[in-house]
């Protein structure tokens, strides 16, 4: 059996190199609610469940659900294990890797709007005339300078992973590998909170302003539709942590 090292993680893959600003106190208010009869049609207002549905019913390799069957069915014999093990880790192998190609496109995509994230300012005006020019634009600048590089930095990780993953045996190194790195986290008490930081700071932008930036990375981590539900139908809370489960390297 051919022998597969895991390669170094990369760079990215670290909190400390992404310095984001803890975001004004305070709860941020959804400017756009009153908009939202106007501007979304139909099926765009979705409930945040049918998200959470949506999205576990399509990353569901059937695989896993025959892995399940075989596991269930053989169970009781030496042979049953064997098979099962091995059928749950080839489900396991491709469920990897179609979680890391998924990866590489929203790569593609937040590459794209990187390289051209200087000319976004000129598409980022206030939801609100009597908001202060100087708080918009020190909110824009977060968004394009600090969170948009952690969000490229935390998919490049999370490639990583997934890639590692797809290689039977390499994956089970992998999961040891991030289990204890999350350990640590917890430990010094820095777990999540960059994370938190990001979304905070995008959900504030996207309530807040009309913003093309923000809107963009949005519907890359989502889609379009979900990205106009989080801006015209929920609270700054509810936005938060929906952004915060796409921020995750793992």
């Amino acid at each position: 059996m051919p022998h597969h090292a895991i390669p170094s993680a990369p760079q990215g893959d670290d909190d400390s190199k992404h310095k984001i600003p803890a975001p004004p106190s305070g709860m941020a208010i959804n400017k756009h609610t009153q908009l939202a009869k106007r501007v979304i049609k139909g099926g765009a207002s979705v409930a945040g469940a049918g998200i959470q549905v949506a999205q576990i019913a399509t990353s569901t390799s059937s695989l896993t659900v025959v892995a399940a069957a075989v596991a269930g069915g053989f169970a009781a014999t030496g042979v049953g294990l064997v098979v099962a093990g091995g059928v749950l880790t080839i489900a396991s192998s491709i469920s990897s890797g179609r979680a890391a190609y998924k990866t590489k496109q929203h790569l593609n995509g937040l590459g794209e709007i990187m390289a051209k994230r200087a000319d976004y300012i000129f598409k980022c005006a206030s939801a609100d005339a009597s908001d202060s020019q100087n708080a918009r634009q020190i909110s824009h600048d977060v968004i394009s300078k600090s969170v948009l590089p952690y969000i490229i930095s935390k998919k490049t990780a999370k490639l990583y992973r997934k890639g590692a993953s797809a290689i039977p045996g390499v994956g089970l190194l992998e999961t040891i590998r991030a289990v204890g790195k999350k350990g640590y986290k917890y430990a010094s008490g820095s777990l999540g909170v960059q994370r938190e930081r990001a979304a905070a700071h995008l959900a504030r932008h996207l309530h807040e302003c009309n913003c093309s930036l923000v809107e963009d990375i949005i519907a890359e981590l989502y889609s379009v539709e979900e990205m106009q539900w989080l801006k015209y139908h929920t609270t700054h809370a509810v936005a938060v942590e929906f952004l915060m489960t796409k921020l995750k390297s793992t």
